[in-house]
């Protein structure tokens, strides 16, 4: 298993994307984040070298992006919670990799930002934002107290 299709539909989604075919763009990310959803919940058969959880954020925010781009704030407010229960399900799950957790803990910072980035300009989604940056908050101290008790 490996990243090449996620590859194939992130690079032609920005191909459609730069030519301002948003709709083919939004179909192609919408590809390339079934496959990273995939490379995820495959990854404790993959490749370490295979950075699964950078791949997933970055189908996320391509999403994040283009969704913006076009006003369709309810669908993004739906791309921002499947995005946070994802991130927070890896951290509080001991069945991925170690390597897959902490990169998680990583990403989920970038996520955690572009919550309060659209809490704040769009105040029609603050709410649910802010229950999903709680969200994340919560599964950072999880994942830090577990590890934190496992290498003590």
């Amino acid at each position: 298993m490996n990243d090449v299709t996620w590859r194939k539909y992130t690079d032609e989604g920005n191909a459609f994307l730069e030519r301002g075919q948003k709709c083919c763009a939004y179909r192609l990310y919408q590809s390339a984040l079934t496959e990273a959803e995939h490379l995820l919940m495959n990854s404790y058969e993959i490749d370490e070298k295979i950075p699964v959880i950078p791949i997933l954020m970055i189908s996320y925010q391509n999403l994040f992006n283009l969704l913006e781009s076009e006003g369709c704030y309810q669908d993004l407010e739906s791309y921002l919670g499947r995005a946070t229960e994802r991130f927070s399900g890896v951290l509080h799950s001991p069945e991925f990799p170690l390597n897959v957790r902490e990169d998680c803990c990583q990403e989920i910072y970038k996520l955690y930002n572009s919550l309060s980035y659209f809490s704040l300009k769009f105040r029609l989604i603050n709410s649910d934002c802010n229950h999903y940056m709680n969200y994340i908050k919560e599964a950072v101290l999880y994942y830090s107290k577990t590890y934190q008790s496992k290498n003590n």
